[in-house]
């Protein structure tokens, strides 16, 4: 994956979502997850393309991506363990921090069925075909209601008071998907049949971080112009 060879001036992670001058649209959910766990344990950033602590390293730098993960991001380092340690996976990634920055903790008990088939269902619905629209609209809206359900018993955040892993991985996808939905599909979310999520994306769009670094609702939709347009070719 091609990323800018520049650098961006010193700022906050955002708790949910990455830097988008620096990295790719259609991926950045994962990466955001990976970074929104790095705010969430209060590590400095020193750049959107680099964020540093201690030994660690998370990076987004192309000079690394392709020697190290063959192109994949986010990339975490650490260079006091075996092996000149690297991880690219941004569920390991988010275990690992874990591990190494145990409090805050940001341990989910969040059941899989709960928002493992959220991000799946919008992007069946967004590239659905037009005979096809019907039928992904109903899963799409079945797996929100998962959401609203959960949220509505055990919120406002996924981890209740605080947010926890699942809040990391669920709100960039939430912000991409309803953004998406919205201009492509037309689909607007209904904040009286779904109030537990219109409170939850109220709630991190409160959040400084997020005020600090949203990337906005015009940079996504470029991003996923960009894939439906290459679906089409």
């Amino acid at each position: 994956m091609a990323l800018p060879s520049h650098t961006c001036a010193p700022a906050r992670i955002n708790k949910s979502v990455a830097c988008m001058k620096c990295v790719q649209l259609g991926s950045s959910s994962q990466q955001g997850m990976a970074l929104s766990t790095w705010q969430h344990l209060l590590l400095p950033r020193t750049s959107c393309m680099q964020e540093s602590h201690d030994n660690l390293c998370l990076t987004f730098r192309a000079c690394r991506l392709q020697e190290k993960s063959g192109g994949k991001v986010p990339l975490i380092h650490n260079s006091e363990l075996k092996n000149d340690f690297w991880l690219a996976d941004s569920d390991e990634i988010v275990k690992f921090l874990e591990q190494q920055h145990p409090q805050p903790s940001m341990v989910s008990n969040v059941p899989a069925d709960v928002v493992g088939g959220f991000f799946g269902a919008f992007r069946g619905l967004l590239f659905a075909k037009p005979e096809e629209a019907d039928e992904k609209k109903t899963v799409f809206v079945q797996e929100l209601q998962k959401v609203e359900d959960y949220l509505a018993e055990n919120g406002p955040y996924f981890g209740g008071d605080r947010l926890d892993a699942t809040d990391a991985s669920m709100a960039p996808k939430m912000y991409h998907a309803l953004t998406a939905l919205g201009h492509f599909k037309g689909l607007q979310l209904d904040g009286a049949k779904f109030p537990a999520v219109e409170n939850y994306r109220q709630l991190l769009k409160d959040q400084p971080a997020w005020k600090n670094t949203d990337y906005g609702a015009e940079a996504i939709i470029k991003g996923w112009a960009r894939h439906l347009s290459q679906q089409l070719n």
